[in-house]
């Protein structure tokens, strides 16, 4: 008996057991009650707005990171995504309360596939092959002049031809390749994956967003 409530308490360690098929269809019932049926719903559910006229991916850089803070860049990349689609909003500063979402930003969207690579080459022919008009958050372990490592989530879009501009939306910066300068081959700490194929995951994404 002392077992149950602690399966009750931690549904996310029972995957495989009693509880997972009850925890996944009341994650449904939440996505029902909660209305997130379509994207359109969702975004106006966070009080997004779309913008007045439409943009290229190139020209919402701007404004994406209005709070100008220095640890959100993981926010910003999944907020320029959204950006890209139409939707007028801002990343927020970083709180503590992203903490795991720095982490690990794929989980601002639904089934990202994270692709390892090993440099700068390795990316661009990697994100090369894949149709114009694609866009992917790039992850990156970097190090500072003191030699100590940081993570950085940078964006970068495949605009015609299977050439790829590199954009910091954190910073507003398009075409820039100062991130590499400072890469480090960390073992599974430099990835990235495709997001404008993707449905965000508009819990987390709520979370990012400047109110």
């Amino acid at each position: 008996m002392p077992v149950l409530p602690q399966l009750i308490k931690s549904p996310y360690k029972t995957k495989n057991g009693i509880l997972s098929a009850l925890y996944e269809k009341l994650e449904a019932l939440k996505e029902r009650i909660f209305g997130i049926q379509s994207e359109e719903d969702a975004m106006e559910a966070i009080g997004a707005k779309r913008f007045e006229k439409k943009k290229t991916p190139l020209q919402v850089v701007d404004g994406t990171n209005p709070t100008k803070n220095g640890k959100n860049c993981f926010a910003c990349a999944a907020v320029y995504e959204m950006r890209c689609r139409g939707w007028n909003i801002g990343a927020a500063a970083f709180d503590e309360s992203m903490i795991v979402l720095s982490k690990e930003p794929q989980k601002l969207f639904k089934n990202a596939k994270k692709i390892e690579f090993t440099s700068k080459k390795d990316l661009l022919e990697s994100i090369s092959s894949f149709e114009n008009g694609s866009r992917f958050s790039v992850c990156s372990m970097l190090q500072d002049n003191k030699g100590s490592l940081f993570f950085h989530v940078f964006s970068v879009v495949v605009v015609e031809n299977g050439r790829a501009s590199i954009v910091c939306s954190q910073n507003g910066i398009v075409g820039t390749d100062k991130f590499f300068k400072r890469f480090t081959p960390v073992g599974g700490g430099n990835f990235f994956f495709r997001v404008d194929n993707l449905k965000a995951d508009y819990r987390n994404l709520s979370k990012v967003i400047q109110k």
